[in-house]
């Protein structure tokens, strides 16, 4: 037992001077920790956009479905315009379609004819939102392979155990965070009717 555990400490600090030697696989956390948090804190407060201020809360499920169609079918057009531009590129033209479907997101009123505006800001997302997997594993492994060349140490699998366990931590940690900063705002979960300002 003495033993095993001796190897297992010594084998989790080898890993994290490697950790601290990889300025690709650094720079990758950080970047993806920011894409995930704000992605966690857009999914917690949107139902709640949707439903209570636009008033198209029975309409989410249609709406999620349209889009999920629309980005579904643009795979192959995402995936040529991965290649033609290289991942950097398309990283940063997905992280630029779902900001501005964020912030369109924000100029919708309620009203009858919202649903198509909401839709359009939706596929949008979806669409950015569709580039980050081609984009985030191809990347995620190059940032591996130089962990490998660099330290001559297969650990792909403790790689990519972190890289998983940041896209859960991030989720949450994002949902819990917009839900918060909302209510720190003066937002009240339990009113039926929210303003402009709410």
């Amino acid at each position: 037992k003495i033993e095993k555990k001796k190897k297992v400490s010594v084998s989790f600090k080898a890993f994290i001077s490697v950790l601290k030697r990889n300025k690709p696989f650094q720079i990758f956390v950080a970047a993806y920790m920011c894409i995930g948090l704000g992605i966690g804190m857009y999914f917690g407060l949107f139902f709640i956009f949707v439903d209570s201020y636009l008033g198209q809360g029975e309409h989410y499920a249609k709406l999620f479905s349209l889009s999920l169609v629309v980005s579904l079918i643009s795979i192959p057009l995402v995936y040529r315009v991965i290649a033609l531009t290289g991942k950097k590129w398309a990283w940063g033209l997905s992280l630029l379609l779902m900001t501005l479907s964020i912030f369109y997101s924000g100029q919708l009123r309620p009203g009858e004819d919202v649903f198509f505006s909401l839709l359009i800001v939706k596929i949008v997302f979806d669409v950015g939102g569709a580039m980050l997997p081609m984009i985030i594993l191809p990347l995620l492994n190059e940032s591996i392979d130089y962990g490998l060349l660099s330290n001559k140490t297969e650990r792909r699998g403790l790689y990519f155990s972190i890289y998983s366990l940041l896209v859960k931590f991030e989720a949450a940690l994002g949902l819990a965070l917009g839900l918060a900063i909302a209510g720190w705002l003066g937002f009240d979960a339990t009113a039926t009717t929210h303003g402009e300002a709410s």
